[in-house]
């Protein structure tokens, strides 16, 4: 009788409340599996693991959030429930407590039941949730050419960040005709070198994002024991990294990092001066392409958005744009 009695009052359960990770974690995976399901074929399935990992956790993490505000805020959201099921969800993450720096990610709703203000309900929630927590900045990521949720958010106070687009280059396009040495003022940067890297960074990033995740030295300068530590991770893991950059006048006008991995897989961030645009553009491409191509099976490159120069030379050399990510961010009043 009491187990009909829950059925039945799941099944008038309607609206939104805050994710149940006993009872919702299942729910949120096969609708994430739904919406999100050309990126997870793309990237792979770490998010379905993820999940799948917290359901087989979720008795231990439930009882650690009714006495964790840390843990609670590292695995919180809402859901939108309808005839007892999830048919929206969004997730809400403190970053960095210190700062209140808060994350939303998978906002998600099923395409039947779109438009009706769900999305928009479930963001509110989140935005009040930090506003009652202290308030503090608020960051989430939407690709650009998704115009719905791109204009809910902007609706709701956030702003433009940066962004970020992903390049793929595979198959029988991995080609190049050029050695390292034949590609004019670049070089690879030595161990003293980083902290170039640093200023290049800081010249390419604006002050939103500086404010969401400032750069530190030692990211690109490592002291000798982290660097060392860093090295031996990649002879473990079978992977290798390396930097190339341009130099004029004592500084970095462009810079690209290269991770080799094991599986003959490179990955790539490329770094753009403001005072370097469209002049540095095609030399650091062909470095990379140089280093890359004779080594590797795909090469996956990451550079800001606004680099509209270096992104029409790599659709030139055969690039593919897989994603175009722009950051948004608001910032959150404490509730009074």
């Amino acid at each position: 009788m009491g187990v009909a009695v829950l059925e039945q009052a799941a099944e008038r359960e309607q609206g939104i409340r805050p994710l149940d990770i006993l009872r919702d974690l299942d729910g949120v995976g096969q609708l994430i599996d739904l919406v999100f399901a050309d990126d997870i074929a793309r990237d792979g399935a770490n998010l379905q693991r993820d999940l799948a990992l917290l359901t087989a956790v979720s008795p231990f993490l439930w009882v650690l959030r009714r006495v964790s505000a840390e843990v609670r805020d590292a695995f919180d959201g809402f859901v939108w429930i309808e005839e007892g099921h999830v048919v929206g969800n969004v997730t809400l993450t403190r970053d960095d407590p210190g700062r209140n720096i808060w994350t939303i990610t998978n906002v998600a709703v099923y395409p039947a039941y779109r438009r009706r203000g769900i999305a928009r309900a479930l963001m509110e929630a989140c935005l009040c949730a930090v506003a009652e927590r202290g308030g503090g900045l608020v960051v989430l990521e939407v690709k650009a050419d998704n115009a719905a949720a791109y204009n809910l958010y902007l609706k709701l106070g956030f702003r433009y960040v940066d962004g970020q687009v992903t390049a793929r280059l595979a198959g029988h396009m991995l080609r190049h005709p050029l050695e390292l040495a034949q590609v004019p003022a670049v070089h690879r940067v030595t161990f003293g070198e980083g902290w170039k890297l640093w200023q290049l960074a800081l010249a390419t990033r604006s002050r939103l994002a500086q404010q969401i995740t400032p750069l530190r030295l030692e990211d690109y300068s490592p002291r000798i024991m982290r660097w060392l530590v860093g090295r031996i991770r990649d002879v473990l893991s079978n992977e290798r990294t390396i930097w190339l950059a341009i130099e004029e006048e004592d500084r970095f006008l462009a810079a690209a990092q290269i991770r080799h991995h094991a599986a003959r897989n490179s990955s790539i961030n490329m770094l753009i001066h403001p005072e370097g645009r469209n002049r540095v553009e095609a030399s650091i491409i062909d470095a990379v392409l140089a280093v890359c191509a004779p080594l590797s099976k795909s090469i996956t490159l990451q550079v800001a958005s606004d680099q509209q120069k270096a992104l029409d030379i790599l659709q030139h050399h055969g690039f593919s744009v897989v994603r175009n990510l722009h950051r948004l961010m608001i910032e959150v009043t404490p509730a009074t």
